[in-house]
């Protein structure tokens, strides 16, 4: 069962989940693990595999059919000519997307005016869409935290596929329209795609097709812009890019000595999305992520953006609540 096709009837995705990000994450090296995802071809019994060739499975999948365990040398090289198996991918390690914090600036607030929301809101970075009395986009959402990484921001991508699979699960036994939002990323990785919906394009100022779950095609993949209407200088870009939203200086909730912050990156812009599409489901209903695409699109502003030459082939397209 492909997850993104299992959410069309109760989820839409939004990639920045969020997991609660670390501003000061270090993103990780991306060394080589001996940790593996296994997607096995069409009937054939993960459980045979597993016990014909004695490994353990750190993660049994629903979405696919297949598991992710540690192989050696010998077990890999094994695996690759089985006919059984459709493909192995590295269980590469994903990382929360950075945050820039900036403090006394004259540019915020801004966000959520921006969008056509015409209450007094502003965002809740992260959560944008958490039933908060002075910020949000959908205040009355209910927001459940699903955490994929770990306490630095880092995580397995297998980890992430499980966190999927809990959400769909659990948006399933609730009945409800559920909108699911993440902040992270890393090298591109096929299994992990095949397990999204919506997507934060990355703050590398390079194209969202180099990196997962960003360049998938089901997901819904968001850029950062500015309080002048330009590309974030260091949200990522590209055709992959859906829509823009507010991503610079946005002002939100916080945890910690101060109970809002000022901050920056796609982190940001996601959120803004992950409200509108609540907002959206909502006004006209339940829908499925391409028809919810199709709504953004109909109300965006188009070229409205300052983008550059150097970065053309990125939609110019500005997220936008429409007729309220």
């Amino acid at each position: 069962m492909h997850l993104s096709s299992a959410f069309i009837a109760t989820v839409v995705f939004i990639l920045p989940v969020l997991a609660v990000l670390n501003p000061h994450v270090t993103k990780p090296q991306n060394k080589a693990t001996d940790r593996f995802i296994v997607s096995l071809k069409d009937g054939v019994s993960r459980d045979d595999i597993l016990r014909v060739h004695n490994i353990n499975a750190l993660h049994n999948f629903t979405s696919i059919n297949g598991f992710a365990t540690k192989l050696t040398s010998d077990q890999l090289k094994k695996f690759n000519s089985h006919a059984d198996i459709a493909a192995i991918y590295e269980d590469s390690v994903m990382y929360a997307l950075d945050t820039i914090t900036h403090l006394n600036s004259a540019d915020v607030p801004y966000g959520v005016p921006h969008l056509g929301v015409m209450q007094p809101e502003m965002v809740m970075a992260m959560v944008l869409i958490a039933p908060s009395i002075t910020f949000g986009v959908a205040k009355k959402a209910n927001l459940i935290a699903v955490k994929v990484l770990d306490d630095d921001g880092n995580g397995y991508t297998s980890d992430i596929i499980k966190g999927l699979e809990y959400v769909e699960t659990d948006a399933e036994r609730s009945g409800r329209p559920s909108v699911a939002s993440l902040s992270l990323g890393g090298p591109f990785n096929p299994a992990l795609d095949e397990a999204v919906a919506k997507v934060a394009a990355g703050n590398s100022n390079l194209p969202v097709e180099l990196f997962s779950p960003a360049g998938a095609p089901s997901a819904i993949t968001v850029a950062a812009s500015n309080i002048k209407d330009e590309k974030a200088s260091f949200s990522n870009w590209g055709a992959g890019v859906d829509i823009f939203a507010p991503g610079e200086n946005i002002i939100s909730t916080w945890i910690g000595p101060s109970t809002t912050e000022i901050l920056s990156g796609t982190s940001m812009a996601t959120p803004h999305v992950s409200g509108l599409v609540a907002s959206f489901l909502s006004r006209y209903g339940n829908m499925n992520p391409a028809r919810m695409m199709d709504v953004l699109k109909r109300f965006a502003l188009n070229d409205t953006l300052t983008i550059g030459l150097a970065y053309a082939i990125t939609p110019n397209r500005l997220a936008h609540s429409g007729p309220v």
